[in-house]
């Protein structure tokens, strides 16, 4: 998945396979949501979807 903010910046994110169905409603297009439980790594990825040196990770609470 890749978030944008406006034209300004693109940033890869990865979710866990169990994750997508629970969210995959609430991403719509041009609407502000608040996202947490996530981390920023370094994108040391062979493929990059975007060219932004960070990348976010979404995960589940334990």
């Amino acid at each position: 998945m890749i978030l944008m903010y406006e034209k300004e910046w693109k940033i890869q994110s990865t979710m866990e396979k169990t994750l997508i169905k629970r969210f995959v409603n609430l991403l719509i297009e041009h609407q502000l949501i608040v996202i947490t439980n996530f981390c920023v790594a370094q994108n040391n990825n062979d493929f990059r979807t975007t060219q932004h040196p960070y990348k976010i990770n979404f995960f589940s609470r334990p």
